[in-house]
């Protein structure tokens, strides 16, 4: 601050004015009889574009320095001009906006009005106004942040889409059609890969295992693989009934399943394996041999020959040979891919839930997209506010430094000083 300078905080300014019996003690009192007085200038029409232009802006808040400039142009213009005998305004406008004039001017309450004026501003209207912009641009910015999740959580669910409809083998345009039309191609498929493995192999292997079996238990009057032999001999067309006669084992566990659950084969389906209970069966006779060649491959690889029946042995590759025929009757039978076959193809409820996670993850694709879309209105509507408070700040803020600089100018010329108004006023 320079020699002869007065600085003043913004904040006390009123209390300033007080201190130094410029305004009158209850000024704040005074105030809304002017206001009143500005109320009825208001309502009184003008001629002049000038006048007309200055009231549309100031109309929100008339205080001292825009009653002066409205009543300045009023007065200047042709029905300002014109004077009653007495010398009064023959207008009523411009008579009752030089009545606002002398209101303000008794008693310097138009200086009172300003410099309440620039307290208002200064600590609340243009902080409200930056806290409204702010918050405008942090919203867009969280808009942003969470659309740019949303791209990542889009091509993450279109990948697992994808690869759903890889593992079901479809194209995804029409799910039951689709799973139903793959399950009835692939099955066939499968009975007919296990049909050509008991064709080709089936009844030497079913001989050597069971050669082995029967010279361990001492017996060798019944078939220990009596689904696998009936495979083997007759082909999967053979009739239900007629395998129950020869496998009774088969028997036993189709009248368990029927027990729980209707557990035969659709009568669409001709084929012997489509029956969950011949499945079963088979499986665990493909199990036990399995279980046998492995340890019998071990066997020969470490040179143990013996121990076996007569003229039933074989050489360490064929032995593989057989273990390779079961491994993959086994991943036939009870491959994850095999087992989801024959859910599709026997249960209502499995296709049914398999038709909802395809549907899912393909809402799942089209959710994220939606979810931007509906931010972009968001950030739309939170710009057009953040640049409407941007055009309010820059306004107020050009009025505000207006009335600072004419009551600084003012209070100068009063006090015979150099009057400079600081404190928040300065941050604007």
């Amino acid at each position: 601050m320079s020699s002869g300078e007065v600085e003043v905080q913004c904040a006390t300014l009123p209390k300033w004015l007080l201190a130094r019996q410029v305004v009158p003690e209850d000024y704040w009192q005074q105030l809304p009889a002017v206001e009143a007085k500005v109320e009825q200038a208001l309502a009184e029409q003008v001629t002049d574009e000038a006048t007309k232009s200055l009231i549309a802006q100031h109309k929100g808040a008339v205080t001292y320095f825009a009653a002066r400039d409205i009543y300045k142009a009023i007065a200047k213009s042709p029905e300002g001009k014109a004077k009653t005998e007495t010398g009064s305004h023959a207008s009523p406008a411009a008579a009752k906006w030089k009545a606002v004039m002398d209101a303000y001017d008794g008693n310097r309450l138009g200086w009172a009005s300003e410099a309440r004026l620039l307290v208002q501003n200064a600590n609340y209207e243009i902080p409200a106004l930056k806290k409204t912009l702010a918050a405008c641009e942090r919203q867009i910015s969280e808009c942003t942040q969470r659309q740019s999740e949303l791209t990542s959580a889009e091509a993450n669910a279109k990948t697992r889409y994808e690869a759903l409809l890889k593992e079901f083998n479809i194209d995804g345009q029409d799910p039951r059609g689709e799973l139903q039309a793959f399950v009835a191609a692939e099955l066939p498929k499968v009975y007919a890969e296990i049909q050509e493995l008991l064709k080709s192999s089936g009844a030497a292997l079913a001989e050597y295992f069971e050669a082995f079996a029967q010279h361990a238990a001492g017996d060798s009057a019944s078939s220990l693989v009596p689904l696998w032999r009936t495979l083997a001999s007759d082909g999967d067309e053979a009739r239900i009934a007629d395998v129950e006669q020869r496998v009774p084992a088969l028997r036993a566990l189709r009248e368990s399943a029927a027990k729980t659950a209707a557990s035969a084969a659709p009568a669409s389906d001709s084929s012997l394996l489509a029956d969950a209970s011949a499945r079963e069966l088979l499986y665990q006779e493909v199990t036990e041999m399995d279980a046998f060649l492995r340890e019998r491959c071990a066997e020969l690889a470490a040179g143990r020959v013996d121990g076996g029946p007569l003229n039933a042995e074989k050489g360490v590759q064929e032995v593989e040979a057989f273990a390779a025929v079961t491994a993959r009757a086994e991943e036939l039978l009870a491959s994850r891919r095999t087992q989801r076959l024959f859910l599709l193809r026997s249960s209502e409820r499995y296709l049914d839930q398999a038709v909802a996670r395809v549907d899912q993850a393909k809402a799942q694709c089209s959710k994220p997209g939606v979810q931007r879309s509906a931010l972009d209105k968001v950030k739309a509507e939170q710009a057009e506010d953040a640049e409407r408070s941007r055009a309010e700040i820059e306004d107020l803020r050009q009025a505000t430094k207006k009335v600072q600089q004419a009551l600084e100018a003012e209070l100068s010329t009063h006090f015979k000083s150099k009057i400079r108004i600081v404190g928040e006023i300065s941050q604007i």
